[in-house]
Parts: structure tokens; C-alpha cells; sequence
């Protein structure tokens, strides 16, 4: 399975505001609100959780797509 990484687009919402702990990004097909599956590898095995969570200092895993 040839994936794709997700690049967040830079994130600073104003005043050096960084997204938080448990920050959540939630993937769906584009123009539904089906869940789009994503994975934190290159090959496809392992797959994240849909929402993404960011760790304890706002940094989400990595993300693939196809």
C-alpha cells in the first residue's frame, strides 16, 4: 500500500499558541463524515486512533493516508 504523509499546516494560532495535550485532528472521506482511516507508519500496519491525539506537549504522531 503506497501511502502519504499528512503535513500539519503550521499550527500557531495566534500569540505563539501551540496546539495542547489531547489535541484532537479527525480525518473523514472528503465530503462526508465518514471516518478516514490513517496510520502512523509508512507501510499501512498500524493504524492511529480517528480522532489523532497529541502527546503531552501537543505533538500529534506521525499520520498516512492513502
Amino acid at each position: 500500500m503506497a501511502l502519504s504523509r499528512f503535513i500539519l499546516p503550521y499550527a500557531d494560532v495566534g500569540s505563539g499558541i501551540k496546539p495542547s495535550a489531547g489535541a484532537k485532528l479527525l480525518f473523514s472521506t472528503t465530503g462526508t463524515n465518514t471516518p478516514k482511516d490513517t496510520f502512523n507508519c509508512p507501510d499501512g500496519t498500524t493504524a492511529n486512533s480517528n480522532p489523532v491525539i497529541a502527546d503531552s506537549t501537543g505533538v500529534f504522531p506521525d499520520i498516512f493516508w492513502n
